[in-house]
């Protein structure tokens, strides 16, 4: 984090972070539960559009930029897919950007 003279400069991630709460709190909104939030993506694995779609029936809905960092947060393997059991450790996990062993 950068500060100039009277100014406060928010790093460029910020306007794209949500925290995991808000994202399951707003899921959860949208959907009963969140294997049924997977379901809703109809791919396993899910890419960045199929997750994008589901994050659209959110509420309040998630911004494109807030479900390219939710997604990536999920994306354990970084491998730019997403499986079921990477979204439901990572939701079990309590933190986004998890470590794989």
């Amino acid at each position: 984090v950068e500060t100039t003279k009277d100014h406060f400069v928010v790093p460029p991630f910020m306007g794209r972070h949500i925290a995991l709460e808000d994202f399951k709190a707003r899921m959860a909104s949208a959907y009963r539960t969140p294997q049924e939030a997977f379901d809703a993506m109809l791919a396993a694995p899910a890419d960045i559009n199929q997750f994008t779609k589901v994050a659209k029936n959110f509420r309040p809905p998630l911004t494109r930029d807030q479900a390219q960092f939710a997604f990536e947060g999920f994306d354990a393997d970084r491998d730019g897919l997403l499986v079921n059991t990477e979204f439901l450790e990572v939701l079990r996990y309590g933190d986004f950007f998890p470590k794989v062993k």
